[in-house]
């Protein structure tokens, strides 16, 4: 998980008035890339349409998963879980509400 992650699932919370509970990431392993992600954001692309943000989330995780079925992913938008679940990552805490990606 990146630092953008953990913005985007406490946003995301915040949004659905949900409590965020710091234990869910307890965890997580935190990565920073230290190289382009080209490869991992034509994967995330070739896999359906993400917003730029959702292509980097997607991508950074790639980098530092060699099976992504052995990945959970943690996403709250339904555009995002459709692709991620095309990559291959289990996907969790999705909103079964509605699309409230951009």
């Amino acid at each position: 998980c990146s630092n953008l992650g953990e913005a985007e699932l406490r946003s995301a919370c915040h949004r659905e008035r949900i409590t965020y509970d710091a234990e869910i990431l307890s965890d997580i392993e935190w990565v920073i890339p230290d190289r382009t992600l080209s490869e991992e954001i034509a994967d995330v692309l070739a896999a359906g349409y993400s917003t730029g943000v959702d292509v980097w989330h997607l991508a950074t995780s790639l980098v530092y998963t060699p099976d992504s079925s052995e990945v959970s992913f943690l996403t709250l938008d339904i555009r995002q879980r459709s692709v991620a679940e095309a990559l291959g990552f289990r996907v969790e805490l999705a909103n079964p509400s509605g699309d409230h990606g951009d």
